[in-house]
């Protein structure tokens, strides 16, 4: 049995920070630290569905970065000759991909959290005397404290797709690589949607098929949320008011105005067509898919069609959250969100960072500074 003082489930961007934060800035001795992932690396995901969708640059500030210094990726970028032109996109210095992924190695190169994440997925979690005892494909894990760190959930599909051998463009452990010319229907109207719709515009014949027009918005919910100007008011209201602001406070299926503005210029040059509608099935055909829209049209022969549309969310009913709630009887909003004290505790030595901790941290828990604020959160308790 493996044995550790903490145990991180989950080794995304959130799962990552804590452990490289909690062991550089807070002290911890890297082997007081395990991290539980499928993958049993830093970050793979997240990379993977970079790539899948081509996004060039994050739509996150510079600020929001793999470090606590909210100026390390710009002072890094500075000092190993990244061009702030190229590299960095106003308003609010976004960084590229590129340079965001570079100044990451850097940061795990350096920290060697690499070293301790154990490959595995995590069954199942039991209280003991002395901590919690995780069930996982590589054996059992005593730890003292765990943190649920596990991500933004599964892929949502939409019913009609899920009849069909149709897939969510994450689903696939490599990238869609289509022939040239190949027709693609693309169902979504969110951020990946639309990178996804970019990268092939032009070489390939793309349609867009979302429940609504194109949304433009800078950040995916309201900056107010970064700090006390909303925050405030936000953990005072009850449960339920909580659950209700996240819900507005958001901007699902909204694009930053720069993707906005490539999006535009390929409808405008006929490299990308537009669907307003809602898909209700889709068959295959002698000539490849066809779908049908709420208002009976028929949309047909498609080589691909690919789901863009977005995750069912860290506290979703089939996720680990929801397991462990049911387990060890947690306590979780009507809407499944884990009822945490201030602290992001769940239950004593069990924390939950990452979108399922939003009733606390709030619209932006799910997001890169949402790791920064589970770290100010956890450091006292933890370190």
């Amino acid at each position: 049995m493996l044995s550790t003082r903490i145990l991180i489930i989950g080794g995304g961007i959130h799962g990552t920070f804590l452990a490289r934060a909690l062991t550089e800035d807070c002290g911890l001795d890297a082997g007081d630290v395990l991290v539980l992932d499928p993958v049993g690396r830093p970050v793979r995901e997240w990379r993977r569905r970079c790539c899948i969708v081509g996004m060039s640059h994050l739509r996150s500030t510079s600020s929001h970065n793999m470090e606590t210094d909210y100026r390390a990726l710009r002072r890094w970028a500075r000092q190993h000759g990244y061009e702030y032109d190229i590299h960095f996109r106003e308003p609010y210095a976004r960084p590229s991909v590129y340079a965001f992924h570079a100044h990451m190695d850097h940061v795990l190169v350096r920290s060697r959290i690499a070293s301790r994440f154990v490959p595995g997925t995590a069954q199942s979690l039991s209280r003991t005397v002395t901590g919690w005892i995780v069930e996982s494909e590589a054996g059992q894990i005593h730890a003292e404290t765990v943190v649920l760190a596990t991500g933004p959930g599964p892929p949502r599909v939409p019913a009609w797709a899920a009849e069909t051998e149709i897939r969510h463009v994450y689903a696939d452990p490599e990238p869609p690589r289509p022939d040239a010319g190949t027709r693609i229907a693309v169902i979504g109207g969110g951020i990946s949607a639309w990178q996804f719709a970019c990268r092939y515009a032009g070489s390939h014949d793309v349609s867009v098929f979302s429940t609504h027009g194109i949304r433009a918005s800078m950040f995916d919910s309201d900056p107010g949320y970064l700090g006390p100007k909303k925050m405030s008011s936000f953990l005072e209201k009850p449960v339920p008011a909580r659950e209700h602001e996240l819900r507005t406070a958001r901007r699902p299926g909204s694009i930053p105005p720069d993707l906005e503005t490539m999006v535009r210029t390929h409808l405008a040059r006929e490299q990308l067509s537009f669907h307003v509608a809602a898909i209700t099935s889709a068959r295959e055909t002698s000539s490849g898919y066809e779908l049908r829209t709420k208002d009976g049209a028929r949309h047909g022969g498609f080589d691909e069609v690919v789901c863009a549309t977005g995750f069912q969310g860290q506290h979703a009913p089939g996720g680990f959250i929801a397991q462990v709630a049911r387990e060890c009887d947690l306590p979780c909003s009507t809407e499944g969100y884990p009822l945490l004290q201030r602290d992001l505790s769940w239950a004593p030595r069990l924390h939950v960072a990452g979108g399922a901790a939003s009733l606390v941290l709030g619209p932006t828990a799910g997001n890169i500074v949402g790791a920064h604020k589970a770290f100010r959160t956890l450091r006292t308790g933890l370190s």
